[in-house]
């Protein structure tokens, strides 16, 4: 996770910003959403969607109600989706995660408080568990 910049934030402003790109990963893009909207910290979350066929869309269309900013059109690929997300972000603070990826809530939670802890800290990152039936 990155700040923006110094900002000191009245209580009814947006903190954190989480990004997403995605393509063509509805089969996991729900336990992304999920565990971004477990975030206790006030955030958005900005999907960006390189134009999916796989029922990414309709999935992103029923989290839009719950908070979810998206939007699918082709891209050159995840980084261009990734820029493309940070451009639309509107919180101090930005995380990123992949649409077939999840969040700790509970570390990002804690990331938010150390960057507000610690001021002249520009940037933060987690560890990563490796999960599934191939994994370490």
């Amino acid at each position: 996770m990155t700040r923006r910049g110094r900002v000191s934030w009245p209580p009814f402003m947006l903190r954190l910003s989480v990004v997403t790109p995605t393509f063509n990963s509805a089969a996991y893009l729900e336990a992304t959403l999920e565990s971004v909207a477990a975030i206790v910290t006030r955030h958005e979350h900005v999907v960006i969607d390189g134009g999916s066929t796989d029922g990414t869309i309709e999935l992103l269309r029923i989290w839009e109600g719950r908070g979810v900013v998206w939007l699918s059109q082709p891209d050159r690929g995840q980084t261009h989706a990734v820029n493309k997300g940070l451009q639309r972000a509107r919180g101090d603070i930005l995380a990123w995660i992949n649409g077939d990826d999840e969040v700790v809530p509970a570390a990002i939670d804690s990331a938010v408080e150390y960057l507000d802890a610690h001021p002249d800290c520009g940037a933060v990152y987690v560890g990563i568990d490796f999960m599934g039936p191939d994994a370490g």
